[in-house]
């Protein structure tokens, strides 16, 4: 039971066994009984071991609520087990040798003092059983599942006797040094309930101040304060105060342990500010902010001395963070830049708002950081940005400036937080930047504002500044961090309140996250240098969700300021280094919202609309990208030839325009497509480039697909924009030619891309149906010389095909023809349900008064004959369903458009092969209903000789046996058809 468990589960499955701790509990609460003769020492020691050690295999499971079988076994013998352990340790008290210790009873020539062995041994065994009642308290103590366990007057009784062991300063037990650091070590990891704590407020205090004043020789002084006065700050932290100078003194001691234990004790201090509920809690605490700068003062006396030296040999602080600060980055104690940091940012925290008045202050942070930052290191730049976030933090805490109008007793100078602002937004790196627009956005009144208005507490204007120049900074990482902070602030914007929040309710974000509290962590502090960089990068990181959206109302405000960060980022982004371009989705997203702030909804005409000015802005916007000329080569900007910035572009745009689609409607898009347009032909772009002409040829696509029979008609009459179809369709014409000869040769998906363009633009003449007729059969043959299926070609045209364009299938017969005499289905490879579903639509389009669509529609139906005679059986029933309506129409020709020779030889035997060749077939009730509309087309028209319901009627004989279980619950079109079989019982409609 006590083996290690490896992991959660092995820990979960320990708990839920009831007997876990039972033992060692029993031996424990059995010691208490008078009866107890049998239980020895050495049995409340296994059982203090085996208790201990049970209690840390499992320890990694015990979060509260933890209601597991085997904790409920402690909780039902909480008020005996807290008992023996208040036993135990007051041995601590007691003096079992009946001597007086002059020295360390480790030295003691016991036998010179008269004392036997036995006896020595037994107040050796005594001290055990005092340090393991001492063990198992702090186990206890430091968890809130197993402190639970227990009621407040037992957890108050043993916090007692801890600190009545802590407080002494010699005890008469054996090895007493040993016994106080075991108590000191339950006070460092003291984890139990407020009210608790508060009962025994004043000894705690007594420790405290006693530790202050003799850190260097109280056990576990800086331990001690650490964890009180971070776990406790509304107890202790205001009281505490008093003994802060004893505290800081020893930063600037000589010995380097000294002042890395006062740094812990510091640490201590900060972490306690930080913890209280107000993120303005640090202004009500005078006291402590006096002490820090009465200190700061004493270590640089004249605001106006010559900078921090770094090779003076004074015991000054600014002396000793100087030369940290170029020591080792490895360093772990108080020589490196580590040390030096964590010291800057305590004195921030402790000092707050006053830390922006106080010259000698912010230079000795200024200076500090500067000098750390100059090592140009991954390590030091993230120890730097934790400094900055401390200042963000403090900056934040500066009341808002005062109209000119306002007066008041507590009215601030009006240009104070203007210049702190103006220091803080200096370094924007480390997630810096986008934490301080976070702050700059957050409200503690309302931090979920309705869309519409302004939060009291915001400064908008300085987070628009500071995302303006996070834009453009220097480091690309920084950059990135705008991206994501620009759309976090629009992404209020098409989405609900609840989609937008990404914080649950109960771990609001406030801007005391800002600081890395990791920092001023103990365990992190002292730890190995590659621990505190993992602890240090997980801490030092920024989340997306503590930027607050902003209202539509301040949208609206900034929207120009918005859109030319927008504008800024897009260009950017153009000249990055990519492997492939296309734009980020930040941007893409923040594109889209910035549109939709504009638009209203417009009833009577049910779309969205918006006004002429964004019309007029919006395509100002992708005009200034068409003209984008790549700038001078930076780091991590690439040397762009002028083929590669005109493919970025275009693709830029094209990308820009698929979200306007996905905006607005077609109907104010048409004005805009034309404007764009316009602006793309009034360009030079290399379309003899490959890439510039397939992006150039697809984003005129797109713009041209925009209602395109209105948008055709138009630029038809206009000049400037009629040139866009005759280019388009040149070039087409152009690469269509030359196709045969094209190297590299272009790959079967490229070209069957290339087929679509006419289809969709445009109604294509004799010698561009012989081009399209000519490249299909290309990809065709060069399928086959691959052995690759045929069909997904004419799946992924058939892709290309909207209602539009399946009318142009009627003005080009020729290639719909050519297409269905090459198609060819097989049972090793897939069938083209696309196409054919095309050719069924197609049927039911051609079924019309015109002549010429008769003529072809009988041409596609003898195609169809070939094709379903040749279908796989596997494949027969899933062929026929997809061209059941427009055969039915056909075959049924309720308006008679066909004259009775050609019914009877074109249609009529399509009807009959295909159920002749489901007579091979096992036909089930869900093909039977797929194909019922198709089964019952030959009793609409039927005339003489009525070979078609002949043909049902020889069908229905070979199938109506594996339909029995039916029981005549058949699709309604084959009840009518079975009726006009009749006379006969078997075809009744009940079977």
């Amino acid at each position: 039971m006590s083996r290690k468990a490896g992991t959660s589960d092995d820990a979960n499955d320990l708990l839920h066994i009831h007997t876990y701790f039972k033992s060692p509990v029993n031996t424990l609460v059995a010691s208490l009984q008078q009866t107890s003769e049998d239980i020895t020492v050495h049995d409340l020691l296994d059982a203090y071991s085996t208790i201990c050690l049970r209690v840390s295999t499992v320890e990694h499971a015990l979060l509260p609520p933890n209601d597991a079988p085997a904790l409920q076994y402690v909780r039902s013998n909480s008020l005996s087990l807290g008992r023996c352990m208040q036993r135990d340790i007051r041995l601590a008290l007691l003096d079992p040798l009946r001597v007086a210790k002059t020295e360390s009873l480790a030295s003691v020539s016991w036998p010179a003092i008269g004392i036997s062995e036995e006896q020595f041994c037994a107040a050796r065994i005594t001290a055990m059983l005092c340090h393991s009642a001492l063990n198992l308290v702090s186990a206890i103590f430091r968890s809130a599942a197993m402190h639970r366990l227990f009621s407040h007057n037992v957890l108050q009784h043993l916090l007692d006797d801890v600190l009545v062991v802590a407080q002494s300063s010699e005890l008469p037990t054996v090895d007493d040094v040993k016994t106080r650091s075991l108590a000191s070590w339950v006070l460092s990891t003291l984890q139990l309930p407020e009210e608790v704590v508060r009962a025994s407020r004043s000894p705690i205090m007594e420790i405290l101040n006693d530790a202050a004043e003799d850190m260097g020789s109280h056990l576990r002084a800086c331990d001690i304060i650490h964890n009180i006065i971070s776990t406790y700050p509304r107890i202790f932290l205001m009281d505490s105060a008093q003994f802060l100078p004893d505290i800081l003194k020893r930063l600037n001691a000589t010995t380097a342990t000294v002042r890395m234990d006062a740094t812990v004790a510091l640490a201590g201090f900060a972490l306690g500010v930080l913890s209280t509920s107000s993120m303005m809690a640090v202004s009500e605490l005078p006291e402590i902010q006096a002490a820090v700068h009465k200190f700061i003062r004493s270590q640089m006396p004249s605001s106006h001395a010559a900078p921090i030296s770094s090779t003076s040999t004074s015991t000054l602080l600014p002396d000793y963070i100087a030369n940290a600060a170029k020591g080792d980055l490895t360093d772990h104690s108080a020589y490196g830049p580590r040390w030096a940091i964590v010291v800057v940012c305590c004195l921030i925290v402790l000092s707050g708002k006053a830390i922006f008045t106080g010259q000698r202050a912010l230079r000795l942070v200024l200076t500090t950081m500067e000098r750390v930052a100059k090592r140009r290191d991954a390590t030091g730049l993230n120890l730097v940005a934790c400094a900055w976030k401390c200042l963000i933090w403090v900056f934040l805490q500066l009341p808002p400036n005062r109209p000119p109008e306002s007066t008041g007793p507590d009215r601030r100078s009006p240009t104070t937080k203007d210049v702190a602002f103006g220091i803080i937004k200096q370094d924007l790196r480390g997630g810096t930047g986008a934490c301080l627009i976070a702050g700059l956005l957050y409200s503690a009144d309302n931090p979920d504002s309705s869309i519409g208005e302004m939060c009291r507490g915001s400064h908008l204007d300085w987070a628009v500044d500071v995302l303006r120049e996070m834009v453009t900074y220097p480091s690309v990482t920084v950059y990135r961090d705008s991206l994501v902070v620009l759309e976090r602030l629009l992404s209020g914007i098409g989405t609900s309140p609840e989609d937008s929040e990404a914080l649950p309710q109960g771990s609001r974000w406030n801007p005391n996250h800002l600081v890395v509290k990791t920092l001023f962590a103990r365990h992190v502090l002292r730890a190995a240098h590659q621990d505190f960089l993992e602890a240090l990068h997980a801490a030092n990181q920024f989340e997306p969700a503590w930027v607050r959206p902003l209202g539509e109302t301040e949208i609206l405000k900034r929207w120009e300021d918005l859109a030319d960060i927008w504008t800024s980022s897009v260009r950017r982004q153009l000249q990055m280094l990519h492997t492939t371009f296309s734009l980020p989705e930040a941007l893409i997203h923040a594109w889209q919202a910035l549109l939709l702030v504009q638009t209203q909804l417009t009833q009577e005409k049910e779309h969205l609309t918006t006004s002429p000015d964004l019309t007029s802005r919006t395509v100002s916007i992708i005009s200034d990208f068409l003209s984008w000329i790549p700038g001078p080569v930076v780091p991590f900007n690439a040397a762009l030839s002028a083929d590669e910035a005109q493919y970025r572009v275009l693709t830029l745009c094209h990308q820009l325009w698929m979200v306007m689609r996905n905006v607005f409607s077609d109907y104010w898009l048409l004005t805009v497509a034309e404007s764009i347009l316009a602006s793309v032909l009034r360009r030079t772009f290399d379309l003899s480039d490959e890439r510039v002409r397939n992006a150039w040829s697809q984003f005129c696509a797109a713009l041209v697909s925009v209602s395109a029979p209105k948008l055709i008609a138009t630029l038809v009459v206009e000049d400037e924009q009629s040139r866009v179809i005759d280019v388009k369709r040149e070039l087409w014409r152009m690469m269509a030619n030359g196709w045969p000869s094209r190297i590299p040769k272009p790959t079967p998906e490229d070209a069957v891309e290339f087929l679509a363009i006419p289809m969709r633009c445009w109604y294509m003449e004799q010698r561009e149906i012989d081009a399209w007729i000519s490249i299909f059969d290309d990809v065709l043959s060069h399928s086959s010389y691959s052995s690759s299926p045929a069909s997904p070609i004419f799946d992924t045209i058939a892709d290309n095909i909207n209602g539009a364009t399946l009318e142009k299938f009627v003005n080009t017969p020729a290639i719909v023809l050519h297409m269905l005499d090459h198609l060819r289905l097989s049972d090793d490879s897939g069938h083209p349900l696309k196409f054919l579903r095309c050719i069924d639509d197609l049927l039911c389009i051609l079924y019309s008064d015109l002549p010429e669509n008769v003529s072809l529609a009988l041409q596609i139906l003898g195609h169809v004959r070939r094709i379903v005679s040749e279908c796989p059986t596997r494949a027969l029933v899933t062929v026929l369903a997809t061209l059941s309506k427009g055969v039915a129409t056909w075959v049924g020709d309720e308006r008679e458009r066909l004259l009775n020779a050609e019914y009877n030889e074109v249609v009529i035997p399509i009807y009959c092969d295909a159920l002749h060749a489901l007579k091979t077939v096992s036909v089930t009730p869900d093909d039977l209903t797929s194909l019922a509309s198709l089964l019952y087309s030959a009793f609409i028209r039927m005339p003489d000789p009525g070979h078609g319901p002949v043909a049902f009627y020889e069908f229905w004989v070979h199938i109506y046996p594996s339909l029995q279980g039916m029981r005549g619950a058949y699709p309604e079109q084959i009840k009518v058809a079975l009726q006009a079989c009749r006379p006969g019982p078997t075809f009744t409609a009940s079977g």
